[in-house]
């Protein structure tokens, strides 16, 4: 029965369309366009609560465009959305997509349109499931992927139909079936005015006037009714839907009519109106249309749809287990409980906590109260339907496929990488070496279950076991040998068969692996004869001149296999090997005085024990020589030697030796040439011909005994030879020893002590003098020298100036009557020729500089006359002296001042030259650097000859300036 009330659609056309469709020969009146409003939806729609839509009402008003006197009717009309597309509606297809077997309509579409199937071919749209179609989405806006249809005309005037249609389209689904819901995807084309707006719904079994044909694209006959193609559904057995006022459609979007209850076989869709389309007859059509139908299947469920959360596993009594049921579709909650699920399995159990997680999914809390097993089912019988009412099939029962042993006892034993430790510290190792490591599980194992074949090397090197044994429940030592370079990385492999007493295996389905991994070391370390250079560019040099080699192994060394005896020379000239250091892991160090003329070669002899960090010998079989040779001249700057003014010490010596005088006074030596001490030589052993003191005790640096000489004057140094104690094969002779040298100490020396006197020279402890302060220089400041027991040491002091020198005794060769004596036998000291050097004022006079300071510029060439003084500059008054730069030596920065060969100034703060660095310029920023001997360390000076270098920090960080101050002498 049609409603009565509802409105009618008319217009009168006066006049030709306003504008021109590019793609169509026909032309069309003007819109007449509605007003909206945003308000709220109803609650729910089919017990689907749906997102905010439109209530809209719309205002038919004249249009000033068109010629006054035509007839134009006010049409209002109030309507609201029934349904509108959700999103993530859950198992909406239980119900299942209908096929639609045939469409039909007013006529077939727009002149350039796919006409009528593109209703149904899915055309501009994107269906995520395609048998969902809350699910489908658009993904174009273009005519061709629609149906659009003009409106009902009489002739070539706009007529409307029954009802009021300006178009209508039906969907024949082939039989009576009980649907669901009606989806219309409304044209999305030219922003979604020829979308449909308002429009009625009817449906029919069997219609007893015949639907028309589906007409063919672009055709317009008339269908046998009036107005042209013309369809009447307020009868003939059509039922309509709507009853209660017209249905509208979302502009652009997807509206879904809720059709619970109704059963047909046709669904008719009568349009009344459009979004305000005018070209070519008012189009109006949809995109696409779907249908579903109700739920008539029934729920299933299979063994394997029930999941403990257990993977399976064994579980101990009383331990719930939960297990995840997964329905195939939405299940009514109120038809499952306890009483629907059982253990096929033997253990007795409890049902606890059923929850439904998800449409279809439920929770099921199982706890076994004996053992045996568990094996969850839902029994014959049981009543359970999903939410349409559709009962799951319980014929028989439906059982997990997965059973769970249930036990008493179910801890397996652990074992973790960090469980695994070597007695290696982590190594490196070499080849052969026996490393036991401490495996400790975490409980008790059954001891018969460990032997070699539990474990492995996750590792790279060959391996073989040694004893595996059992030191404590649950720990095992295990000895391994690497026979191969590699790496060594003890594991438990995959697989591997280990058990508690208890019979609980160790998980080993992936191999337990140590978490550290131990290099094992078959490579030697290599020296070239490239990789030993010195510090004077191949020479040459005089004798005397102290040259200091860099040799770079090629890898890490333990030091203690790295001394002097492991150096030689290959050349010709006689030499002294003094300190030998590692300065960097694998770089040493190594001091060379070459005592006469002819030639030095550097090298690392045949036979020589040296090994890198793990103990691999460096191969020596034959001598690395040094592929550089530097050739000695004779130094004819060397003098004589020079008078020692004053001798004092820590105390006097033995009671029966002559005290410290035996130092200087030639008892027990031969002087073959006096003037020449390496001539000299030992001609007996008696200590009362020697020095010899006895131990102090919590000295500073912890000396023992100590020596200094007063040379009278500052000289420029040669060589200090110290002849060491010789009584009873020479146990109270220096071993190691530290030198200083100083031009004025600020803490005065205390005076001689007679022989046997041990009286305190007033420093504490008795006897003691610090010697780490008050103007003195350390000479050797990276390791202590050594003397040789009964024999004579010899020291280069080359580049020295200074007017005292010092000795600090650490250790003895092992005398240890009256609680320790050490000493030496004689000590000398030669200078260089001329060490009184140029002073001043002779300076001056030589170079037009008289009366003149020190900081004037006498040239006039930017640098000062005590810099020009101490370099030597040139004696021309009008010429450039040039000073030095930075160097970079492998990323170190260094600068190297070389001083007058005629200098004779001596280095420190309030001496006569230092070198101070500043990080801003700014005055009272300047800091002195100390002298570190040869070679230098980071920050700090090295004397080395005439050469004064200072070294850079490495890495710098922050900006550093560095300078030479000379006020003197």
């Amino acid at each position: 029965m049609r409603n009565s009330n509802l409105p009618i659609l008319a217009a009168a056309l006066a006049g030709p369309a306003n504008r021109q469709d590019p793609h169509s020969r026909k032309r069309c009146p003007t819109a007449i366009r509605p007003a909206t409003a945003a308000v709220q939806p109803p609650e729910t729609i089919g017990g689907i609560k749906p997102p905010p839509i439109l209530q809209q009402t719309t205002v038919m008003k004249p249009n000033p465009q068109l010629a006054t006197g035509n007839l134009v009717r006010q049409l209002v009309c109030f309507w609201t959305i029934i349904a509108v597309m959700t999103v993530g509606v859950g198992l909406l297809r239980a119900g299942g997509l209908v096929p639609i077997v045939a469409v039909t309509g007013s006529h077939g579409g727009d002149y350039y349109a796919t006409g009528m199937p593109a209703l149904i071919n899915g055309s501009g749209i994107t269906k995520a499931d395609p048998a969902d179609p809350a699910t489908w989405t658009f993904n174009g806006s273009s005519y061709a992927d629609e149906w659009m249809a003009s409106s009902l005309r009489v002739g070539s005037t706009i007529t409307p139909g029954l009802n009021g249609k300006c178009a209508w389209v039906s969907f024949d689904l082939g039989a009576t079936t009980a649907v669901k819901k009606l989806y219309l995807f409304n044209n999305n084309y030219g922003g979604g005015i020829s979308g449909t707006n308002q429009f009625n719904l009817y449906c029919a079994d069997s219609p007893t006037v015949a639907l028309p044909t589906q007409p063919a694209n672009d055709t317009y006959a008339n269908t046998g009714l009036t107005p042209q193609g013309d369809y009447d559904f307020s009868g003939g057995g059509w039922t309509w839907f709507n009853t209660g006022g017209a249905l509208t459609a979302t502009t652009k979007g997807t509206t879904i009519v809720d059709l619970t209850g109704v059963s047909a076989r046709y669904l008719a869709v009568e349009i009344l109106s459009n979004w305000g389309e005018t070209y070519a007859y008012n189009r109006v059509g949809f995109d696409e249309v779907a249908v579903t139908q109700v739920d008539a299947v029934a729920p299933t469920l299979a063994g394997t749809d029930i999941v403990d959360d257990k993977s399976g596993e064994p579980v101990l009594v009383n331990a719930p287990v939960t297990y995840k049921v997964t329905f195939g579709e939405d299940i009514a909650g109120s038809t499952v409980s306890a009483a629907d699920f059982g253990n096929a399995g033997t253990a007795a159990i409890t049902i606890g906590t059923i929850t439904e997680t998800s449409p279809g999914v439920f929770s099921v809390t199982v706890t076994p109260t004996s053992v045996g097993t568990l094996q969850l089912q839902v029994p014959a019988g049981a009543s359970i339907t999903d939410v349409a009412g559709n009962p799951l099939d319980t014929s028989a029962a439906i059982v997990d496929d997965t059973t769970i042993v249930v036990t008493d006892d179910l801890i397996p034993p652990t074992l973790a990488g960090s469980d695994i430790v070597d007695n290696q510290g982590g190594g490196p190792i070499a080849v052969s070496t026996v490393v036991v490591y401490t495996v400790t599980f975490s409980e008790d194992i059954a001891a018969g279950t460990v032997s070699a074949d539990a474990f492995g090397n996750a590792g790279t090197t060959d391996i073989a076991f040694g004893t595996i044994s059992e030191t404590s429940p649950g720990v095992f030592s295990v000895q391994v040998t690497p026979t191969s370079g590699g790496t060594l990385q003890l594991q438990v492999p995959a697989g591997a068969s280990i058990t508690d007493v208890a019979g609980n295996p160790l998980n080993t389905s992936s191999a337990i692996v140590d978490d550290t991994v131990i290099a094992v070391d078959a490579t030697p370390p290599t020296l070239a004869g490239s990789d030993i250079v010195d510090n004077k560019s191949g020479g040459p040099v005089v004798e005397g001149t102290l040259v200091t080699y860099t040799v770079t192994f090629s890898e890490d060394l333990a030091a203690s296999t790295v001394s002097a005896t492991d150096f030689g020379n290959a050349g010709t000239a006689t030499v002294s090997i003094g300190t030998v250091g590692e300065v960097a892991p694998g770089v040493v160090a190594v001091q060379v005085t070459p005592t006469s003329a002819g030639t030095l070669q550097l090298q690392v002899p045949a036979g020589a024990f040296i090994t890198d960090a793990v103990g691999v010998a460096l191969n020596t079989d034959i001598a690395i020589v040094d592929d550089t040779t530097v050739t000695v001249d004779v130094n004819t700057a060397v003098a004589s030697v020079i008078s020692i003014a004053a001798v004092t010490g820590s105390h006097g010596g033995d009671s029966y030796a002559n005290g410290m005088v035996s130092l200087t006074n030639g008892s027990g030596i031969t002087m073959t040439d006096p003037a020449n001490p390496a001539t000299w030589t030992f001609s007996g052993s008696d200590y009362g011909a020697e020095w010899m003191a006895n131990y102090l005790t919590g000295a500073v640096n912890a000396k023992k005994a100590w020596a200094c000489f007063d040379l009278g004057a500052t000289t420029a140094l040669h060589t200090l030879y110290l002849f060491n104690s010789n009584y009873g094969g020479g146990p109270s002779g220096t071993k190691q020893y530290h030198l200083y040298y100083a031009d004025s100490p600020t803490v005065a020396l205390p005076a001689r002590p007679n022989a046997g006197a041990y009286s305190d020279t007033g420093l504490t402890p008795q006897g003691d003098y610090d010697f780490s302060s008050g103007g003195w220089t350390l000479f050797n400041p990276l390791v202590p020298l050594t003397a040789p027991q009964s024999g004579t040491a010899t020291v280069t002091l080359a580049g020295i100036s200074a007017r005292h020198l010092a000795v600090e005794i650490l250790s003895n060769y092992g005398d240890t009557y009256a609680g320790g004596r050490v000493g030496f036998d004689e000590v000398a000291v030669t200078g260089v020729a001329g060490s009184g050097g140029t002073d001043y004022a002779a300076w001056q006079s030589t170079n037009g500089a008289t009366g003149q300071t020190l900081d004037q510029d006498h040239d006039g060439d930017g640098v000062a006359n005590g810099i020009e003084y101490f370099l030597g500059g040139n004696t021309n008054t009008t010429g450039f002296t040039a000073l030095p730069g930075v160097t970079n030596t492998g990323g170190t920065l260094s600068i190297t001042w070389t001083k007058a060969a005629d200098y004779a100034g001596t280095y420190g703060t309030g001496a006569d030259f230092v070198v101070e660095t500043s990080s801003t310029l700014a005055d009272g920023s300047w800091t002195p650097v100390a002298a570190s001997g040869t070679p230098a360390t980071p920050d700090t000076v090295s004397l080395d000859g005439n050469d004064v270098t200072y070294t850079f920090p490495s890495p710098l960080g922050a900006k550093k300036f560095a300078r030479l101050k000379v006020t003197g002498p």
